[in-house]
């Protein structure tokens, strides 16, 4: 099963975009919270990197608590 992690300000909107992207999203989890975006990014990349997950470069800056999330999920949505 594949598993994607990513970084966000808003954990709602993140899960629910993810929701209408893929098929049976399941194991959803917040794997830290930081400060900035750049902490986030170094924890989304390491993790990438261990767990063999899909990620992709954070967008820009933005105010706010950032969250690394992961999650598994069956097939993307055509």
């Amino acid at each position: 099963m594949p598993c994607r992690v990513g970084i966000t300000t808003d954990l709602e909107g993140r899960r629910a975009y993810w929701e209408r992207r893929v098929v049976g999203l399941t194991g959803w989890r917040v794997l830290g919270t930081y400060p900035t975006h750049q902490e986030a990014q170094a924890h989304e990349d390491r993790y990438a990197r261990q767990s063999g997950c899909q990620a992709w470069p954070g967008g820009p800056d933005a105010p706010g608590a950032w969250h690394v999330y992961r999650f598994d999920y069956i097939r993307e949505r055509c």
